[in-house]
């Protein structure tokens, strides 16, 4: 995933939660409206996204910024899974 695709993501994050930051909504209320819902999120399609991530993004943003809401290097993760699967076969044989 490139970077760009990644800030694609976090401005769509931060469109969710925006709303919070102004007070124009209550959390809880909003979290369960949003909940069940399908978006349309940039580079995974149409999506429902759970109050439970609203959750965390909102937090993870007030913490920590928009970069928080950036997706984390997918390739990162895939080799390390590739990795976890090699090591498995070594031990088990």
């Amino acid at each position: 995933m490139d970077e760009k695709t990644r800030e694609e993501i976090a401005l769509f994050r931060y469109g969710l939660i925006a709303p919070l930051f102004n007070k124009q909504r209550e959390p809880k209320e909003y979290f369960q409206e949003l909940e069940g819902k399908v978006h349309q999120v940039p580079y995974y399609g149409e999506r429902k996204v759970a109050a439970k991530t609203i959750q965390e993004w909102h937090l993870n943003y007030r913490r920590n910024g928009f970069e928080a809401l950036k997706p984390k290097d997918v390739q990162i993760v895939e080799g390390l899974a590739g990795s976890l699967q090699t090591m498995r076969i070594i031990f088990s044989n």
